[in-house]
């Protein structure tokens, strides 16, 4: 199945965490801000949020695209848009008090926005707090609003945050497809290391026919150095660790970079799992 002229976008920070461990963040929501909305601009718009939907300042990401765009509709996650709803339980199609718009519920009967939910919608945009490990749900409701978004012919919009754990821990084994669930969506060890942005931009999205652009807030080759660089500390720590005849190094080949694993043939340890994350010139 194809979905020809479908466009994902994924709005990245200037300086992501992991790659300048010393140096100021701007989340994906100041660099929308800092650029004026540009993105954004003449599109009827469509936001996954809740309660961690916020800039720098603290000011909701709902309130700055209702003043600043055409924002026409808001979609909850688990627990709701304001967090207070318990888990598991269902949460309601309701209204929004502070911009006054229609939150349609994506943790009740459905969790993937239907045709309906998305009609009039030229642009859905995600705004999650994500804490860095497989079995939060948001990631796995930004998987199931990518799917709705490509084959509705939608574009999407992640506005980044950064890795709470930083970015640097990468632990647990891949979830076998057998147990693929709400719990467990994306085939990443359960420590994943990533951003919503990053665990979005795998091959399987150019596999399934969708197309995947990385816009950086300042140029095209950043997101291609920020990798490298949070690519670098991965294999600084993973080395520090003395894994024992395990080591890591950076491995490209013509168009295709990532990590290079080297095992010493005398070597004690159980090697349950190898993961190499390919990047694209």
């Amino acid at each position: 199945m194809r979905f020809v002229g479908n466009k994902i976008f994924v709005v990245l920070a200037s300086v992501l965490v992991g790659a300048n461990a010393s140096g100021a963040v701007e989340l994906g929501i100041d660099v929308t801000e800092s650029n004026g909305y540009a993105l954004l601009k003449n599109k009827r718009v469509g936001l996954v949020t809740n309660q961690t939907g916020v800039d720098s300042r603290g000011v909701r990401t709902r309130v700055w695209l209702r003043k600043n765009c055409n924002l026409v509709a808001l979609y909850a996650p688990d627990h709701g848009l304001d967090g207070t709803q318990k888990a598991g339980r269902y949460v309601r199609t309701c209204r929004d008090p502070l911009t006054g718009l229609t939150v349609h519920s994506l943790y009740g009967p459905t969790r993937k926005p239907t045709p309906a939910m998305l009609r009039g919608i030229d642009t859905l945009v995600f705004d999650l707090q994500d804490i860095g490990c497989r079995s939060y749900t948001y990631i796995s409701t930004m998987t199931k609003c990518m799917e709705a978004a490509a084959e509705n012919h939608i574009e999407f919009v992640v506005l980044d945050r950064p890795n709470p754990l930083g970015g640097l821990r990468v632990e647990g084994p891949l979830v076998e497809p057998q147990w693929i669930s709400f719990v467990g969506q994306i085939p990443v060890p359960y420590v994943h290391g990533m951003t919503c942005g990053e665990l979005r931009a795998p091959d399987q999205w150019q596999r399934m026919g969708r197309s995947l652009r990385l816009k950086s807030c300042a140029d095209a080759r950043l997101a291609a150095q920020l990798q490298r660089g949070k690519r670098q500390l991965v294999h600084r720590y993973m080395n520090s660790q003395h894994l024992g005849g395990i080591s890591f190094s950076e491995y490209r080949s013509d168009a295709v970079g990532g990590s290079s694993l080297h095992i010493d043939p005398t070597a004690a340890g159980d090697l349950t799992a190898v993961i190499f994350t390919r990047l694209r010139k």
